[in-house]
């Protein structure tokens, strides 16, 4: 699966928001996800392709379901 430019905007939005909401900072989640700071960012800001793996882990640990973020095959729009 391919993800857009749109996409990763609307990830990148959806971690400011619960980054917040949760007291969370960028290098906690990195961690969390077994990744490094660099990539975690890169993700983040398109210096490295989306994986539908990622995006689920990254949705999981922000307690949102994919399907709220972006258009995930098999997932609900509907809040968890």
């Amino acid at each position: 699966m391919e993800f857009t430019e749109l996409d990763r905007n609307a990830l990148y939005d959806i971690w400011m928001s619960q980054k917040a909401k949760m007291h969370i900072t960028q290098m906690e989640m990195a961690k969390r996800l077994g990744l490094s700071l660099h990539e975690f960012s890169g993700l983040l800001r398109g210096n490295s392709p989306l994986t539908l793996g990622f995006v689920k882990q990254l949705c999981e640990q922000l307690h949102v379901r994919p399907g709220q973020v972006i258009l995930v095959p098999g997932s609900s729009c509907t809040p968890s």
